[in-house]
């Protein structure tokens, strides 16, 4: 499991959402509510929190979280896994507006209403890649991060 350091390091860079399984989403989220109770998210916390919430069986059990443990070196690096599922996200996102925008064309919709809706898909991958960035650790003040998402907005728009 995470120190409370690293979850607040990879809730910084990803969201719940952008977890792929639901079982990992749940332990995230189970993780996350022990830390704000100030118990430290541990393998044993964990999975008593899960079980005395009637969630431990549906998301794979005891043995499968304490799998989740095995491949994690020893010296993890949390920011770089949280950018990697966020840009996995990301990708998947971008996938599916793809296959929408190819149906929407398969079934005759205007080219110039699917491409818009698809330049829309494509900001908001954007802006939730730059949000990532810029409070990836950097050690900016609020200023500085203001500064940073104002020009890279107005770069945007310039590109819309």
């Amino acid at each position: 499991m995470l120190e409370p350091q690293q979850l607040s390091t990879v809730l910084r860079v990803a969201a719940i959402e952008d977890f792929s399984l639901s079982s990992h989403r749940e332990i995230l989220r189970t993780s996350i509510n022990l830390n704000k109770r100030g118990v430290a998210p541990d393998l044993v916390t964990v999975v008593t929190e899960l079980e005395q919430a009637h969630k431990l069986e549906s998301i794979g059990g005891p043995a499968y979280v304490a799998g989740l443990l095995d491949g994690v070196p020893d010296r993890p690096n949390p920011e770089a896994y949280a950018v990697k599922v966020h840009d996995l996200a990301r990708g998947n996102a971008l996938h599916a507006a793809a296959r929408c925008a190819c149906a929407s064309i398969e079934q005759g919709e205007p080219v110039d209403d699917v491409l818009g809706r698809l330049q829309q898909k494509e900001l908001e991958l954007i802006r939730a890649n730059v949000h990532g960035m810029v409070t990836l650790g950097l050690e900016q003040n609020a200023h500085q991060q203001t500064m940073i998402r104002v020009s890279h907005d107005q770069r945007l728009r310039k590109v819309a």
